[in-house]
Formats: structure tokens, C-alpha cells, sequence
């Protein structure tokens, strides 16, 4: 928790405002409303869409999955924690919004730009509900470095811009290579965005070689099968 006198102010950078960097964000708002004293000045720090970053994007196909089943995404203590009780949990989001249909809500696997667009409600939700004395800016733009400077940080940004605040929140979870790892053996490349990169490509007739069979893998995966039109057929395994 943060020490600061009344009557006085804070500035806080949260680098990266995917899903972590959203429930600090919530919890910086709860906080503020028991201090109504102090100013704080939240500058949150993302080039994608806020509450999501990248991986949950909601634009994204609907064919890239959750790799955990809905069971897991319980909403419900965070609501509680950050004072945001009379918002609707994960279930009730998706059934209000008939977003998906489940057989079984808790045994099933959700759409990750489904998840992505709950994320968006809640940063909604929070800034909405934001106390007075919270002044909240965004900058879509990607931090190059973090300067201290004496009792403040200067944090540089990617078109040349500064920030300096008192303290930073550093969230910034996944990211993608910029470049593909070099393979002298084949023509390496990113899966990401799946579209582009798998779903629209030439791929027919084609041997592919994966490099490891982690999250990335169940992407290309996914996309190259349900992505372009295929089904999974489990009788055939």
C-alpha cells in the first residue's frame, strides 16, 4: 500500500493494461475512495485496447479459446475486493449479452475475445464508478524505458513523448517477437495475427514444422483447422 500524506498528491503509471494491469487499476480505485484526501493521477500505459492488451483482444476470431474452462473464470472475489459489487459476474455477462451458448457454462472453453470484452466492461465499470479525486489519462502508446530521476521515475515512450510520475505499476504480461526466430532450415515466421498469418494463407498441400506445442501451437492450431473451415472429428481418433 502506498504512504502518502492528506491533502496531497499521487501520479501513478501502470505500464501494460492487459488483465493484470486492469484489476491493479480497479484496486488503485478502491483505494483512492478511502483516501479522499489525496489526488491521484493514474496514467495507464497500452497500445491496445484497455482490459485486454493483446491476447484478449475482442476483434479476434472466435475459434482462439480460453486454454482453462469457464469453472475458472470467477470474477466474483475481484468484484468484492475493488467495490464494484453490483457488477455482473463472468455467467451473467455472457448470458445478459447472449454471447455464447453453453451446455454446461462451467465445463466449457469461452471465446477469448469473449473474455476480452468482459475485461472492457469492467475497465468500464471501474472508471465509471472512479471516485473523485481520480483523474485517470491514457496513453496508447508502447514504453521504450523507465529513467529514475531522484524520487520520481521518467518513463519514455515510443514517439519520443515522457512521462515522470511518482510511482510505476509494470504489468505488461504477454507480448509477441518482433521478429521470427531465424531457422536456416525453413522460412520461420509468427502465427500472430491469425488471419493473416494462417487463416488467409497458402497453406494447402504444405508440410508445416511447430516449434513447440505450448499456447501458440493451440492457436495456429485451432486456426488452421476451425479457422479455415475444418472440424475436429473425434471418431476418427
Amino acid at each position: 500500500m502506498m504512504s502518502y500524506m492528506e491533502n496531497s498528491k499521487v501520479s501513478i503509471a501502470i505500464i501494460g493494461v492487459g488483465p493484470k494491469g486492469l484489476y491493479t487499476y480497479l484496486r488503485i480505485l478502491e483505494q483512492a475512495r478511502h483516501h479522499p484526501n489525496i489526488l491521484y493521477i493514474i496514467n495507464l500505459v497500452e497500445p491496445n485496447i484497455i482490459g485486454c492488451g493483446f491476447a484478449y483482444d475482442p476483434s479476434q476470431p472466435d475459434f482462439l479459446l480460453m486454454n482453462n474452462c469457464n469453472h475458472h473464470l470467477d470474477y466474483s472475489q475481484l468484484l468484492i475486493e475493488v467495490g464494484l459489487d453490483d457488477a455482473m459476474d463472468y455467467q451473467q455477462f455472457v448470458e445478459v449479452n447472449n454471447l455464447v451458448a453453453f451446455d454446461n457454462f462451467d465445463e466449457g472453453f469461452s471465446p477469448r475475445c469473449v473474455v476480452g470484452a468482459y475485461l472492457r466492461y469492467l475497465y468500464d465499470e471501474g472508471r465509471n464508478h472512479a471516485p473523485g479525486n481520480v483523474t485517470t489519462a491514457i496513453h496508447r502508446k508502447v514504453a521504450t524505458s523507465i529513467i529514475p530521476q531522484n524520487i520520481q521515475y521518467t518513463i519514455m515512450l515510443d514517439d519520443n513523448s515522457q512521462l515522470c510520475v511518482d510511482k510505476i505499476c509494470l504489468t505488461t504480461g504477454h507480448g509477441i517477437l518482433n521478429q521470427a526466430i531465424h531457422d536456416p532450415r525453413s522460412s520461420s515466421r509468427m502465427v500472430y495475427p491469425v488471419n493473416s498469418q494462417v487463416v488467409d494463407a497458402k497453406l494447402s498441400q504444405k508440410t508445416i514444422r511447430c516449434v513447440g506445442f505450448g499456447l501458440t501451437f493451440i492457436d495456429f492450431f485451432l486456426s488452421a483447422t476451425e479457422g479455415r473451415g475444418g472440424r475436429f472429428d473425434l471418431t476418427k481418433m
